[in-house]
């Protein structure tokens, strides 16, 4: 953990994820999910992390064109550069997203998400990693500013920004070096000793709906009349 204020908590509470523990952490999540995102097709991957050492230190996919991000609590850069009020891929989005630890940090989680589901080309896969609320990191960082998003919320989220949330998952990355880190989908029974440290959804950009044009009250294409 980096230095601890008066009151035991770190001086700014991202900080943490640049400190060792912090650092492998983001790390074994990426271990954890990397046999999913081989799996994902195109060139474009775009990391979004929560400080710039995190962005710069990203583990590489199998994607050849990469962009790499990261949130503070003014703004969005790329590197050492200034804030941004929103980042933009131009006229290609990625075809893998991966945003560690960047909704929940703190309030204007919803516009973040907005602006993650802009960088994303349709079709294309996000995966999202947060702490759950009770989580213990969590609590290491009580009345620090930063927020925790249930998955429910998260999920919810996602849905409202035009995302389809397709899995979600349980995360729990190594406690120690001779540990190992697991994930679980969360339609798979939980062993009732599991510590919920850590979630990931995988979610889809959906194109919006198709509408037939000339009816007055149309029905989005492909769903019957009620």
């Amino acid at each position: 953990m980096p230095a601890a204020s008066p009151t035991r908590q770190p001086s700014h509470p991202l900080a943490w994820f640049d400190e060792p523990e912090g650092s492998a952490l983001l790390q074994d999540e990426m271990g954890l999910l990397m046999p999913l995102l081989v799996r994902c097709t195109g060139s474009r991957i775009c990391h979004v992390m929560p400080t710039e050492r995190a962005a710069r230190h990203a583990q590489p996919t199998l994607m050849t064109i990469e962009s790499r991000l990261w949130c503070s609590d003014r703004g969005w850069h790329e590197g050492a550069s200034e804030p941004t009020p929103a980042p933009s891929h131009g006229a290609h989005g990625a075809d893998l997203l991966i945003a560690a630890h960047v909704i929940g940090s703190f309030d204007g989680g919803r516009e973040r998400l907005a602006a993650i589901h802009r960088l994303v080309a349709v079709g294309g896969t996000a995966f999202f990693t947060e702490f759950y609320p009770l989580s213990l990191y969590r609590r290491r960082w009580r009345k620090s500013g930063l927020k925790a998003l249930s998955l429910r919320k998260l999920c919810a989220m996602l849905r409202e920004v035009g995302f389809e949330v397709s899995v979600t998952y349980a995360l729990r990355p190594r406690s120690s070096l001779d540990s190992s880190g697991m994930l679980w989908r969360h339609n798979w029974r939980l062993p009732s000793w599991f510590p919920l440290r850590a979630y990931a959804i995988r979610a889809r950009k959906v194109e919006p709906a198709m509408t037939l044009i000339g009816a007055p009250n149309a029905e989005p294409l492909g769903v019957p009349n009620a």
